[in-house]
């Protein structure tokens, strides 16, 4: 099950804490851009949170989403990329169609 796991940690520490809770607990998974995480494995939403939960401050911001079928990405590292292309084969690469006019 792939989920994207997105924070604005308050303290750098804080998102250090959650980026080692990540990879204590998949296998699978990238850090495309600073505070995004798209992991790949058995747990549900509610269990990432109640696990990063007690590594927030009282000020940061979580996300958890459930991902799609489908990923476009544009200047992440190698290493991201090639992951993203293994676990969302098939996604479009096309740019869009022109606009059709009024």
């Amino acid at each position: 099950m792939i989920h994207v796991i997105s924070f604005d940690a308050a303290k750098t520490a804080m998102s250090e804490r959650i980026g080692d809770w990540i990879r204590r607990y998949y296998d699978s998974y990238a850090n495309p851009i600073p505070g995004t995480w798209i992991v790949d494995g058995p747990l549900m939403a509610d269990q990432i949170y109640a696990g990063v939960r007690p590594l927030l401050h009282l000020s940061d911001r979580v996300l958890i989403i459930k991902a799609g079928m489908e990923a476009i990405w544009h200047g992440v590292s190698e290493e991201d990329a090639e992951w993203l292309a293994a676990n969302f084969p098939g996604s479009p690469a096309e740019p869009l169609p022109p606009r059709p006019k009024d």
